[in-house]
């Protein structure tokens, strides 16, 4: 037999039968991912991050692989310059705390967006950290607004009534070295998209004769519980009054809290509590708990960038 004239003859028919086997082998592969990304509902994505079992999505229904999320938190006060403290740090500083936040990975997050992971499983970044300002100074405002801008970055703001109510009538506003926020400039930053507004007493924020929401010696449950749900809803109200959106985080003032306080708070349809307990919460999708007590780190002025970096990685306080 002439092999290499039948081989000749054959040839194209060879060729064709293996095309026709490769073409079954992918139709086969195809099926099998097909198959595969349906049963993890997985129909509409984009793409994935294996490293950090996080899927990175174009659809909303997509849920968060992750059960549990570390979530440090920052808690600034005064952005001022020329003068550092406890509660004081400089355009400059929270300018380096962001590129060294990025530079490491961290992706800054609203609280609506954290809720929204623990309540609904939505999809959080790989590394989130919440940036919060309390007290309502409008010196996050002045220097801070622009800042977030530059970094497309998002934030709290917790703000405290009676101060915004002085600023907004006294006529003593918009000095950022000692002026808080009037309820139009709160407005202002809520449409600005970069900041969400939370919740930090109206007239709670006080050393003396009650230390924050703490029930004092000579109150009896009922004229506290009485006191509280007041103080709440006067800030809630003026909020409304403004146009302001109806906050769902409450900031414990000095970090003060207790029981009762919480479950008014639950009652009132907030959704996270903030703590002044230093280190780094861990919220948990679906256990709404998670997001009660959360811990924050304070920071202080005489700190450098890289120091506040170290302590949102380990967790712990390491001054």
């Amino acid at each position: 037999m002439n092999y290499e004239k039948y081989f000749e003859q054959n040839n194209g028919m060879v060729r064709n039968l293996y095309l026709k086997d490769l073409i079954k082998i992918l139709e086969i592969c195809l099926t099998i991912l097909l198959l595969t990304f349906n049963f993890l509902n997985f129909n509409n994505f984009t793409s994935f991050n294996f490293l950090s079992l996080n899927p990175i999505v174009s659809n909303n229904n997509v849920k968060d692989l992750r059960l549990e999320i570390r979530l440090p938190i920052i808690m600034y006060h005064n952005i001022l310059n020329n003068t550092k403290g406890t509660y004081i740090v400089s355009e400059k500083q929270l300018d380096n705390d962001l590129n060294v936040l990025e530079d490491a990975g961290y992706t800054t997050v609203f609280p609506s967006e954290i809720v929204d992971y623990v309540l609904d499983g939505k999809v959080l970044p790989s590394k989130p950290v919440l940036i919060t300002f309390d007290d309502g100074h409008y010196n996050n405002m002045f220097y801070a607004l622009s800042i977030l801008k530059k970094h497309n970055a998002k934030a709290l703001i917790n703000i405290i009534g009676q101060f915004s109510e002085y600023s907004s009538t006294s006529g003593f506003d918009s000095n950022p070295n000692y002026s808080h926020l009037t309820w139009k400039q709160i407005k202002e930053l809520e449409v600005s998209g970069y900041f969400e507004i939370g919740h930090h007493s109206y007239n709670m924020h006080n050393y003396k004769p009650r230390f924050g929401v703490k029930q004092m010696k000579d109150e009896t449950n009922e004229n506290y519980v009485v006191n509280f749900i007041q103080d709440v809803d006067k800030l809630e109200s003026k909020f409304k009054e403004n146009k302001i959106s109806k906050p769902i985080v409450y900031a414990y003032p000095f970090g003060e809290y207790n029981e009762t306080a919480k479950n008014i708070l639950l009652s009132k349809g907030f959704k996270m509590m903030l703590t002044c307990n230093e280190g780094v919460s861990i919220i948990k999708q679906g256990d709404k708990s998670s997001l009660y007590t959360l811990k924050r780190y304070n920071r202080a002025g005489q700190y450098s960038s890289l120091d506040i970096l170290k302590r949102v990685e380990t967790g712990k306080i390491i001054f």
